[in-house]
């Protein structure tokens, strides 16, 4: 039970990662077809990879196929639309804008859903579910689907690759290379290790879990990075003091933490102990996800606070399905709880910014205030700040009423004077 429920964290904690990723991108500039498209790749990682979390934990065969459906809407359109994401970010855009391009483009797409994701005669058991230590895995039968898929995403991430490896070549500036040459690399590991991972070892070995939605963590955020560094110049960088593995462990954590509030409903998980009470033990859950959420908000920047916000309307929406399915009034506190948190990480998110605002005008001010100091001191003529006929002073230039030039002239001025009425 507790290598199933490893498993399925993971899957869970890197959907939101990711889908973090493809909402920061979305905000930097919502116009910019590559962040479009690259948004979408996250929400088609983030289906794939719930589905796969909730197939694994599932009660029976029944429901695990169920999920596996929901997931195949993600891993059927992922490879679609990252060849149709690096199309434009090396410049074929020319054939994007043809209608011919969609329909070759999504067609595998789509028979990878119609065999799938919909039941239908032509795949009627299009999956071969197996109980194992790992919670329900699937292992491939190899029939003519399988096979239209193995083709659809080798061919479409080949085809990516070599569109890649182009434009580094092709490309005149070092930094594009280098960019292009860091997402090739990171696409190549992906298909080797999920190439490796999900179809030659899940055949061998029934046992085990198919990884390839965390193993595609790797070039997600490889490319997030590069979007955010204005490589391809089709995006507006954002905060780079993000440390990506702290929000993984912090919403690992989380989801672990929501784990033990489900275990806790199930009677046969409680411990019969005059020391365990489940209200404290829940109480106390609730109050370490409130830390951890503004632990995200107040450490983690933009990232932080979208993943917080993610986590804590997932867990609301959870609790509000909860009371209306069962009637019951248990989640009435978490309703409660998950609320408040969206109310208080937004407040704190607010005011970060307004200090930060303000701290960036007082910095802009200090600039400004020792750049006019300096040509003040340094102008090659006599400058005098004067009120009416009298010499004031002016605190934004630091007392100074006169610079040196204008002293150096009045200084003269005296000696003349002094000569002449000798």
């Amino acid at each position: 039970m507790f290598a199933t429920l490893v498993v399925s964290l993971l899957f869970f904690a890197v959907g939101i990662i990711v889908l973090v990723s493809g909402i920061l991108t979305l905000q930097s500039n919502y116009k910019a077809p590559a962040n479009r498209s690259f948004f979408a790749i996250t929400v088609a990682i983030a289906i794939w990879s719930s589905g796969m979390a909730l197939s694994t934990l599932a009660p029976d065969a029944a429901m695990c196929e169920n999920f596996r459906r929901f997931s195949a809407i993600g891993w059927g359109t992922f490879y679609a639309i990252l060849l149709h994401f690096i199309m434009i970010i090396t410049g074929k855009s020319s054939s994007i804008k043809k209608w011919w391009f969609y329909l070759c483009l999504y067609l595998p797409a789509f028979l990878s859903l119609f065999a799938f994701a919909i039941p239908n005669a032509f795949n009627p058991n299009p999956y071969n579910l197996h109980q194992t230590d790992y919670g329900w895995t699937n292992v491939a039968q190899h029939n003519i689907w399988d096979w239209i898929f193995y083709a659809y995403y080798i061919g479409f991430l080949l085809i990516g690759l070599l569109l890649l490896y182009r434009s580094m070549k092709e490309s005149s500036d070092k930094i594009t290379r280098k960019q292009a040459g860091t997402i090739l690399l990171s696409l190549i590991f992906a298909l080797v290790l999920g190439t490796i991972t999900d179809v030659v070892l899940s055949s061998i070995y029934n046992d085990l879990p198919q990884m390839a939605p965390i193993i595609m963590l790797i070039p997600v955020l490889s490319i997030y990075h590069v979007l955010q560094k204005d490589s391809f110049g089709i995006t507006e960088g954002i905060n780079k003091n993000t440390n990506y593995i702290s929000i993984f462990a912090s919403v690992l954590l989380y989801i672990l933490l929501s784990a033990i509030q489900i275990f806790l409903s199930n009677k046969s998980f409680i411990v019969d102990s005059k020391a365990f009470d489940e209200t404290v033990t829940r109480g106390i859950i609730i109050q370490l996800q409130m830390f951890i959420s503004i632990y995200l908000v107040l450490k983690e920047n933009r990232p932080g606070y979208i993943s917080a916000v993610t986590l804590n309307s997932i867990g609301l929406l959870s609790a509000i399905a909860f009371l209306i399915k069962y009637e019951s009034i248990v989640s009435l506190p978490g309703i409660i709880s998950y609320s408040s948190v969206l109310v208080l990480v937004t407040i704190i998110k607010n005011y970060k910014k307004e200090i930060f605002d303000y701290i960036r005008r007082i910095n802009t001010q200090i600039i400004k205030e020792k750049f006019y100091s300096s040509i003040f001191k340094q102008a090659p003529i006599g400058i005098a700040i004067m009120n009416d006929k009298r010499h004031t002073k002016n605190e934004g230039f630091e007392d100074i009423n006169i610079n040196p030039m204008y002293a150096k002239f009045l200084v003269g001025q005296k000696k003349n004077c002094r000569e002449k009425h000798g």
